[in-house]
């Protein structure tokens, strides 16, 4: 019986990480690195990238979280925890740049990802707006690191648009 009900809750975290979301706007933050229980999330989002198999779905996969972490980082400026929101947008950068990282290994294994790389530059533009629109709301301490972010978007937007045919370059 346990070993049914264990597989049942890890199915469930696997196919609640397999939701595409809508191209318009950010995913639903969840729980935020301010509750006490936000390691369970990690631990969550942990398992579901462990079971993502091959180098494209884990590009997804960290794609996803990126912009999980991006919604999180919205939700803490709001609230005014300046000091977790930039932990947190940290985490952005490192998922953002694993991302990327799967998905080269995917274009060096021969794999086809001109669709990974547009929906990755894709993503990563509407990251940029969100966090210069963020950027005009928060205090003077905070800037630098959302600079930096906005920085490293970019980097990752022209590395993903390298992948792109030059027809698909134009209209990105």
């Amino acid at each position: 019986m346990k070993k049914i009900i264990f597989l049942l809750i890890a199915l469930s975290f696997l196919t609640a990480g397999c939701k595409v979301l809508a191209e318009e706007s950010l995913p639903n933050s969840g729980t935020l690195p301010d509750s006490t229980f936000y390691f369970l999330k990690s631990w969550k989002e942990s398992i579901q990238t462990f079971f993502n198999f091959g180098a494209e779905n884990k590009a997804r996969q960290f794609l996803h979280l990126a912009e999980v972490r991006l919604a999180e980082y919205q939700k803490m400026i709001e609230k005014g925890k300046t000091e977790i929101a930039q932990k947190t947008l940290e985490k952005y950068e490192r998922q953002l740049n694993q991302a990327l990282e799967k998905s080269r290994e995917a274009k060096e294994q021969g794999k086809d990802v001109e669709k990974l790389a547009i929906s990755i530059s894709e993503r990563v533009l509407k990251h940029q707006e969100v966090l210069n629109d963020v950027l005009n709301k928060v205090p003077e301490e905070a800037k630098k690191g959302i600079e930096n972010a906005i920085e490293m978007s970019q980097k990752g937007f022209e590395n993903a648009v390298q992948v792109v045919s030059e027809e698909k370059k134009e209209e990105l």
